[in-house]
């Protein structure tokens, strides 16, 4: 379901905060285990998460692969437009790496990260603990949890669609696992202005990635 709640404004998707992004075009996605939470998140983030879902699995160098920046900023203006905000984009003549990049573009756009800036010392170094991957994964659990509602759905949902990717018999054709997604799509989601020209601390955050897409 869409929930359009603000189309006077006219605001654009892109660059500008989750909160904002949710009120003015969120989409349901579904609801989260074990729970009757509705996962909303911004049209472009659902709309290019399952057209991805439904037929991209498969596809060599997904998200690693750029699509064309014409047809991309194409895509962009028509996710940007009121009132539906792309919600019922027309996908022919576009690739599934033009999808793919315009999701990471979105996601980069984003005034502040999916992680937040508030979270990203303790998510960086939750890592690092010595207990168990289990313990660990529940740790990150319990951090996802404190996020933003907008922040906490966009991240489950990315890592849930990346999961997918991830597994075996998907990375065998697109040559993506989840060491691959997580370097690519790491600048999407949990990052620092201050730190990303920092190789040593580019390899800790791409190892968190990896881990949450994983667990």
């Amino acid at each position: 379901s869409f929930c359009c709640v603000d189309t006077v404004s006219e605001a654009t998707l892109f660059g500008i905060p989750l909160a904002r992004a949710t009120q003015v075009a969120g989409m349901r996605v579904g609801v989260f285990a074990g729970s009757d939470e509705p996962c909303v998140v911004p049209t472009v983030v659902a709309v290019c998460g399952r057209h991805l879902r439904e037929h991209g699995q498969q596809t060599q160098g997904i998200f690693r692969v750029n699509g064309s920046m014409k047809r991309v900023q194409k895509l962009q203006d028509q996710f940007n437009e009121p009132p539906t905000y792309g919600r019922h984009i027309e996908w022919t003549g576009y690739t599934l790496h033009d999808a793919a990049t315009l999701l990471r573009r979105y996601l980069i756009s984003l005034p502040e990260p999916v992680i937040s800036i508030e979270y990203y010392d303790a998510f960086r170094d939750k890592l690092e603990d010595s207990v168990s991957a289990r313990e660990k994964a529940l740790a990150y659990g319990l951090l996802i949890s404190q996020l933003s509602q907008e922040s906490r759905h966009t991240l489950l949902y990315v890592l849930e669609l990346l999961s997918l990717f991830a597994k075996p018999e998907n990375a065998a054709h697109t040559l993506m696992n989840s060491s691959n997604l997580a370097a690519v799509l790491q600048p999407c989601l949990l990052v620092h202005p201050g730190h990303v020209a920092d190789p040593h601390e580019y390899s800790r955050l791409k190892a968190v990635v990896e881990f949450l897409i994983v667990h």
